[in-house]
């Protein structure tokens, strides 16, 4: 999936080199009024030193229960983050921290465990296909992500997240490699890529969501399960009207595990949702189910 991106890159890179007037363009950046923003730690550093970023205007809407209750604590939230796990939006990375999240970055190539005092996961999209081996390998940090999600820590897997929860992956060699096992399903990788945009209907609650919400958000992967959910997290349906449905998606034990990409800015309730029953994982407030 990798090879066709570098020409690409280099057509972007060569476009915008050609397309914008620069000597006008910069000085308008520069313009921009900034703010101190503080990055995220993670799980080998101490907080870093503030940088300086553009000021937005964006607002995070109020809801009902904001304007009865602060919150009180900052729940710690585990991102996957190195060479296998690497597609998130930074605005749903903000978007957490904005509802009070703290975030601590590990690496599920190199990590024997989560980060300590975790009170929640999220695994973004990546290419753990490539990395299967070394994932397969890292045996202790899957045995401990097996138990932690099996206890009931809430978890959000998108795409290669999902992928790495599965018992195994399936190459396109027919190798097999280990994985979590927190899913009861296979990822078997295909040539066929699977693309576009979904319109996603919630069947089934999560960390995240509430049956009869509706999002949108977009599949980019090749591969496919062997088994599909006996009770699926969403419909799934494409733009084009001619299209069936399809079920897709897994909530398990505070797992929330899809294949769907979703951008939280146009849903902020997704981010706020997360955030809150992590925070009634740090409370204790929140059982295995």
């Amino acid at each position: 999936e990798l090879s066709p991106l570098h020409p690409f890159f280099d057509q972007l890179a060569d476009l915008a080199q050609t397309s914008f007037h620069w000597e006008k363009l910069t000085p308008l950046l520069n313009q921009l009024p900034v703010t101190s923003y503080q990055l995220p730690v993670t799980s080998h550093q101490s907080p870093v030193t503030s940088h300086q970023l553009p000021v937005t205007s964006y607002q995070l809407p109020v809801t009902s229960h904001q304007l009865d209750q602060e919150p009180t604590s900052t729940p710690r939230i585990a991102v996957a983050r190195d060479r296998a796990f690497n597609f998130y939006y930074q605005d749903n990375l903000d978007l957490l921290q904005d509802y009070g999240a703290e975030l601590v970055f590990w690496s599920p190539l190199t990590d024997i465990t989560l980060p300590p005092n975790t009170h929640g996961l999220y695994l973004g999209g990546g290419f753990p296909e490539i990395f299967a081996e070394a994932l397969e390998a890292n045996e202790n940090a899957r045995s401990h992500l097996y138990h932690a999600i099996q206890e009931g820590l809430p978890t959000y897997a998108e795409c290669g997240g999902l992928m790495y929860l599965c018992n195994a992956l399936v190459d396109l060699n027919g190798d097999s490699w280990n994985m979590v096992g927190s899913l009861p399903t296979t990822t078997q990788m295909q040539k066929r890529l699977t693309l576009g945009y979904r319109q996603a209907t919630v069947q089934a609650n999560s960390p995240l969501v509430q049956p009869g919400q509706t999002f949108w958000g977009h599949e980019f992967h090749h591969s496919n399960l062997s088994q599909p959910p006996t009770t699926p997290l969403y419909f799934l349906k494409s733009y084009r009207p001619d299209t069936p449905q399809h079920a897709e998606g897994w909530s398990l034990n505070h797992l929330h595990a899809s294949y769907l990409h979703l951008h939280w800015g146009s849903s902020p309730t997704l981010p706020q949702q997360f955030v809150a029953t992590c925070r009634q994982q740090q409370q204790g407030r929140v059982s295995s189910r």
